[in-house]
């Protein structure tokens, strides 16, 4: 969609949540999502192609719907497009505050590459957000909004912060100047007769000369870019870490001799970065995310908020909040005792093999080293508690796998207690904590495990730890 302008768009609006059969869609074929596409349609997907029942994936967010040619669907009635709204199946869980949770984590750029490495600047890959960048920016109301920008706005913090860490891009650029005594570069003969030579001053020489400098469109929009983001943060976000404080404070100090003045689209447009300062790129797409998105009036204040379209993978957002609020009480409670382990170790599957030279012996023999569970906590002793996240309804009738898998878990860490962490399943209901005691036949008569199902809502996300641990860290 050609702009000159900035276009925000109210459209009709079908609300959804995940994982579930979406009604009420206008009737046409949908460009539905696939393993190479997954968020296409926020993971719009069929199950009945005559009866065409369309059900999402496990992505929340907001975008326009799209045909199988990839056009914008308009409603017949009123012209409008058609703004496909997902959220969240639980009710107890708000991803807006998910999201503040986890701004500030230690591991939280490691979360967001694909590859488990932490570079802010690769993030086209990550399985956490997908922004749909080309998209203009679409004016809803509710949580939505705010869900979007907290995203774009920590992101681009956090990527300032790096690329003003090192050396800020710069270039040539042509500067005159009015010099006594001295010649530098070129003499500007006719500025150099008006400004000197016609009023006598004979001992100036009017001159232009190349210097290096940092006052370039590229740094002049991430400062405007910085100050929508101040905005942003200001208005929708006012209890925020120090941590994001101090990174904004430390960008304004490094681009204090870089002009304010407000950027146009097209000027960003026409930003260009290369090379050395490759890492410019992911955050002057993030610059404009805020600066197309973020209105503001002749007395500074926020007047319209939009949202560039996006979508959040809620099993994953899930499963990071999940290590927050772990590690926040390991810290609280038992930051002598437990260890979270880095959510990008991984562990070598080894089995025991008959040594090639002497028969009798047994040597442990790499298989492989892919197993990562999603919450493993190391006692001081050395033994571990593994624990798995699974964002999903359960009855008795779907845990088998996932309980085989922590139990898989258990077995090559051998933890004594395993177990799987899920999301409240019915709103107000009571918490609910289920233990069994799993007898593993082997010749070792106290090979025994505690099997756990946490149910978490707002009143117990503090205390999982506590729901779980019996004795070790408590008795000494």
């Amino acid at each position: 969609m050609a702009k000159s302008e900035l276009e925000y768009i109210t459209g009709e609006v079908i609300l959804g949540q995940d994982w579930t059969e979406i009604k009420k869609l206008p009737d046409t074929d949908f460009k539905l999502s696939n393993k190479t596409q997954p968020f296409e349609n926020l993971g719009l997907s069929i199950k009945d192609r005559d009866k065409k029942t369309y059900y999402t994936k496990g992505y929340v967010g907001v975008t326009r719907l799209k045909d199988k040619n990839n056009c914008n669907i308009l409603c017949p009635n009123t012209n409008k497009e058609y703004i496909l709204n997902i959220k969240p199946r639980f009710e107890g869980l708000n991803p807006i505050k998910m999201i503040n949770e986890l701004k500030d984590d230690d591991e939280f750029l490691i979360y967001l590459s694909s590859d488990k490495k932490e570079d802010i600047n690769n993030l086209e890959d990550n399985t956490l957000f997908h922004f749909y960048e080309n998209e203009a920016p679409i004016e809803i109301d509710g949580g939505f909004i705010e869900e979007g920008n907290i995203i774009s706005t920590v992101l681009y913090i956090n990527l300032l912060t790096e690329i003003c860490k090192r050396n800020l891009m710069g270039k040539m650029q042509k500067h005159e100047e009015n010099l006594t005594g001295k010649v530098k570069g070129k003499i500007m003969f006719n500025k150099n007769i008006n400004s000197n030579l016609v009023r006598g001053r004979k001992d100036r020489i009017y001159c232009q000369y190349q210097v290096y400098s940092i006052d370039i469109l590229e740094n002049q929009i991430l400062k405007y870019g910085l100050y929508k983001a101040k905005k942003i943060i200001n208005e929708f976000f006012r209890e925020i870490s120090s941590d994001i404080k101090r990174n904004i404070a430390y960008c304004e100090k490094a681009l204090e001799n870089v002009t304010f003045r407000k950027i146009s689209l097209q000027e960003i447009n026409i930003s260009k970065v290369s090379g050395f300062y490759s890492n410019y790129k992911q955050a002057l797409k993030f610059a404009k995310m805020l600066i197309e998105g973020v209105s503001i009036d002749a007395y500074g204040n926020v007047k319209k908020v939009c949202v560039t379209p996006y979508a959040i993978n809620m099993q994953k957002l899930f499963e990071f909040y999940i290590r927050k609020v772990i590690k926040n009480e390991i810290k609280d409670k038992y930051k002598n005792d437990l260890v979270l382990e880095p959510y990008d170790k991984k562990f070598n599957i080894l089995y025991e093999n008959r040594d090639k030279k002497d028969r009798k012996l047994f040597v442990e023999t790499y298989l492989a080293d892919n197993v990562i569970p999603d919450i493993l906590l190391r006692y001081q002793d050395g033994k571990y508690m593994a624990l798995d996240v699974k964002y999903k309804r359960y009855d008795k009738y779907d845990t088998r796998d996932d309980t085989l898998q922590i139990l898989a878990y258990g077995m090559l860490f051998d933890c004594e207690h395993i177990g799987l962490i899920l999301p409240e399943q019915i709103i107000d209901s009571p918490i609910r904590r289920q233990e069994y005691r799993l007898d593993i036949r082997s010749s070792d008569k106290n090979n025994k495990k505690y099997y756990h199902e946490i149910i978490i809502s707002e009143e117990n996300k503090r205390n999982i730890l506590s729901n779980i641990i019996i004795s070790k860290c408590t008795k000494k």
